[in-house]
């Protein structure tokens, strides 16, 4: 146990919990061992993890559909009410307004032979809260 402590308090991670030749000794060693959070903060990380992986994909998809000109998916995936932001053009409301806003934008939907329509996206940012999530992307 002594040569244990020394290496905990030296700052290196020690994985064993185990009590050896009889001491009373039980509790977790480690630099981390005097911070236990609370279930609900671990849930509240991991659903904030969840939540930035599904803007994410959710990006993605956006991504590969505007890859494709598949303008009804891209339309799909935004609520009835949504905005869509494209900078030096304009901000366009609705399901109506997006799919007008892609068309205007980029053609119409489909791909012709011989269109390269690749849109990388770069610098993804996906903050996100309980109650809303944002996303962006440079393009």
């Amino acid at each position: 146990m002594a040569q244990l402590r020394q290496r905990a308090a030296a700052g290196r991670s020690v994985s064993l919990h185990a009590r050896l030749g009889g001491s009373s000794d039980s509790g977790p060693v480690g630099p981390g061992a005097a911070h236990q959070p609370a279930a609900e903060d671990l849930f509240g990380r991991i659903q904030a993890l969840n939540d930035e992986d599904d803007i994410r994909n959710l990006q993605h998809s956006y991504g590969a559909y505007v890859d494709r000109r598949m303008w009804s998916d891209v339309v799909d995936l935004f609520v009835a009410d949504g905005t869509l932001q494209i900078a030096g053009v304009g901000t366009f409301k609705g399901s109506a307004g997006i799919r007008q806003a892609l068309e205007q934008t980029m053609g119409p939907e489909g791909l012709a032979q011989f269109i390269l329509n690749e849109h990388p996206l770069w610098d993804t940012i996906a903050p996100s809260s309980r109650r809303t999530a944002y996303g962006s992307s440079k393009t």
